[in-house]
């Protein structure tokens, strides 16, 4: 599946998935999976080229549109917090809606939905 993802991404734009675990399985796995062989080379670029959703939409100054009031939370995402040290564009993807974003009590604490990535 990797071999293919890795034809079927080639070339110089950016890979943008919705999933923290995802960007980590391609910016850090797939660099591991491929080292000494063939496609190593095309991991390390498709690796450099693989953002998450909001990391991508924060880094060319872009939101997701959306407008309303009240107030909203987050909880990081394990993978995206922990592997991919991503922590404040999702923040200010919300704060960008107008929303009153109101901060967790220790929002990197695993909530443990994740489920079978522990298995």
């Amino acid at each position: 599946m990797a071999r293919t993802a890795l034809a079927a991404f080639a070339g110089g734009d950016p890979v943008v998935v919705p999933s923290g675990s995802c960007a980590a399985m391609v910016r850090h796995g797939y660099p591991e999976l491929f080292a000494g062989q063939p496609e190593e080379e095309a991991a390390l670029a498709m690796a450099a080229r693989t953002r998450e959703l909001t990391q991508f939409l924060s880094e060319h100054g872009l939101d997701a549109g959306a407008r309303g009031s009240g107030s909203a939370t987050y909880h990081d995402s394990c993978h995206m917090l922990r592997e991919l040290k991503i922590a404040e564009p999702p923040r200010r993807l919300l704060e960008a809606t107008g929303a009153n974003l109101v901060p967790l009590p220790r929002p990197d604490l695993c909530c443990g939905f994740g489920g079978t990535f522990s298995v």
